[in-house]
């Protein structure tokens, strides 16, 4: 068993590698790849880390996403970041490469996803970048402090990286110094660590042991042995025999190492001219799923279309009959209406008429009224004078004048 082996089992803080953006992972069989994926939500925005104002938007998803994950980018969900890119160009030269990248790209405006990192160890990152207290550092644990330092060196932060380091001197524990030190290049770390194990009054314990890895675990056991075997525990002498285990080990390891290189090499060659077939296999599916969607999406807005203008024909055939039904009721109540006014107009003038001929035969019947009664009187008036006539005739001519003056007159009163 290997020392890969057993750093398989170190804790998912310490062992994720954080990684540059890269194509999908399209490693998968063929029945893998017939399963349709459900479209993902909307990815939430973080709370603190999503600056408005911000240039580079990256994502981070709910969980690390590794090199073997069988899932398209587009299927992955996570964390929106939006940060100012200010330290990331001026401190990193792995971003200034990266966004320098992004920014040529035609699809730049598309977040940035960062695999490999999870959001508890990017929160962690950017709460040096970008604290709430300028005062008092909010990480305070061991783990925290070794994102920092992960992801610091795997991005090239230079400054963050010395920060980490002095952080987590006087926290870290001798089985930390050891880990962190052999993979983040502290060999102070690791050497400091290894003596304080190889002359510790206990021996490792299961978990330490898995956390070291099976080479470094065996290296501590075998220089505990030689130390209380030559009953010497000055420092000098531990980092001697250390140093000789090294050396002896090391030139076996070398020609392994070299042959495991090269397996390695030809495994990862075999590796991507399989990722190559199927990712080319991958686009044809997808080109032959895309025509397909296309084709239904047409037909779909075609039966659409016709559907629409079925039914707009079908409403202005019937505004139109209810427009001519509307129409016709209002021609007949004109026509109702015109008859009703003529039959008025009629009644009207016949009692117009009634009324002239009665007042035209009134008029005669009082002018013939007037003309007999003038007649009448014509006729009393000429009776009158004949009597009159008659009377003077017959009265005697040696009457007094004064007696018929006074008759005259006494007559006069009394009609008067």
């Amino acid at each position: 068993m290997s020392s890969s082996d057993f750093e398989e089992f170190d804790i998912q803080i310490i062992e994720t590698h954080a990684r540059a953006p890269e194509a999908p992972n399209v490693n998968m069989s063929s029945g893998e790849k017939g399963i349709p994926f459900p479209s993902p939500a909307p990815e939430p925005k973080h709370q603190r880390f999503y600056f408005e104002g911000g240039e580079t938007t990256f994502l981070v998803s709910f969980f690390s996403i590794r090199p073997s994950s069988k899932l398209k980018a587009e299927q992955v969900q996570g964390t929106l970041y939006r940060i100012p890119h200010y330290f990331l160009l001026r401190d990193s030269p792995y971003f200034r490469e990266l966004l320098n990248k992004s920014t040529k790209n035609a699809a730049s405006a598309s977040p940035i996803p960062l695999e490999g990192v999870d959001c508890a160890e990017f929160d962690a990152f950017l709460s040096i970048l970008y604290p709430t207290d300028f005062h008092e550092c909010e990480l305070k644990t061991v783990e925290a402090w070794t994102a920092v330092l992960r992801l610091s060196t795997e991005w090239s932060f230079a400054s963050v990286r010395k920060l980490a380091i002095s952080r987590l001197q006087p926290i870290a524990s001798d089985v930390d110094k050891v880990v962190l030190g052999s993979k983040y290049k502290v060999d102070a770390w690791a050497c400091d660590g290894r003596v304080a194990l190889c002359d510790g009054p206990e021996p490792l314990t299961w978990e330490e042991g898995l956390r070291l890895g099976f080479a470094e675990a065996m290296l501590i056991m075998t220089v505990r042995e030689r130390v209380r075997a030559r009953c010497s525990s000055y420092a000098s002498d531990i980092k001697k025999m250390i140093e000789d285990y090294f050396e002896k080990e090391g030139n076996a390891a070398s020609a392994k190492k070299i042959d495991d290189e090269v397996a390695a090499g030809k495994r990862a060659y075999e590796e991507a001219i399989q990722k190559k077939a199927a990712f080319e296999e991958t686009v044809a599916q997808q080109a032959v799923e895309e025509a397909r969607a296309k084709k239904r999406a047409e037909e779909e807005a075609a039966e659409k279309k016709k559907a629409e203008n079925e039914a707009e024909a079908d409403r202005k055939a019937n505004e139109e009959a209810a427009a001519k039904r509307r129409a016709e009721e209002v021609d007949l109540q004109m026509a109702e209406e015109e008859a009703r006014q003529k039959e008025e107009k009629k009644a009207a003038l016949k009692k117009w008429e009634e009324a002239y001929d009665k007042k035209v035969a009134d008029e005669a019947a009082l002018k013939n009224a007037r003309a007999a009664a003038a007649k009448k009187a014509e006729e009393d008036a000429a009776w009158a004078a004949k009597i009159k006539a008659d009377k003077a005739a017959a009265q005697p001519a040696s009457k007094p004048p004064s007696y018929s003056v006074a008759n005259k007159a006494q007559k006069t009163r009394r009609y008067a």
